[in-house]
């Protein structure tokens, strides 16, 4: 495993105990019998990105700690919005997950008719991670 991989695996190894405290105290995750079947986890972007690696990461150990299978599912395109109706139109049972970046807050502002509503047809679980972006661009002389 590369340098970056593995220290990338180390800080998500101590946030599984969170990730897990956190779904178990809400309620359809608090549930007795839950999970008693795979977890199907859906990923907007293609497998190798950032959001994907870091997904899988956390996902693998939750895997193991719940004793069920995740099955990630790569659903890129559109700006995300594949992935995102897919995992709206899915039954609100806690067997599907959303791994998604920040394209969430930002596909009601650049698409006019999306399928789902991203304010009300997702309930956050939390934050795996924190990306920088930086938008850079060519400066002319005139």
């Amino acid at each position: 495993m590369e340098p970056g991989l593995a220290a990338l695996a180390g800080v998500f190894r101590h946030l599984v105990p969170v990730l897990i405290v956190t779904s178990l105290c809400s309620g359809v995750a608090g549930a007795q019998d839950w999970p008693t079947r795979a977890i199907r986890a859906i990923v907007p972007l293609t497998a190798g990105s950032a959001t994907d690696m870091i997904g899988r990461t956390v996902l693998d150990q939750l895997s193991q700690q719940l004793g069920q299978p995740i099955v990630v599912e790569n659903r890129p395109g559109a700006g995300n919005t594949i992935g995102m109706a897919t995992a709206a139109r899915s039954d609100a049972d806690g067997y599907t997950l959303l791994i998604n970046s920040s394209s969430h807050t930002i596909v009601p502002a650049t698409y006019r008719h999306l399928t789902f509503d991203t304010l009300s047809d997702f309930t956050p679980v939390l934050p795996l991670g924190n990306m920088p972006t930086v938008l850079v661009g060519s400066r002319t002389n005139g």
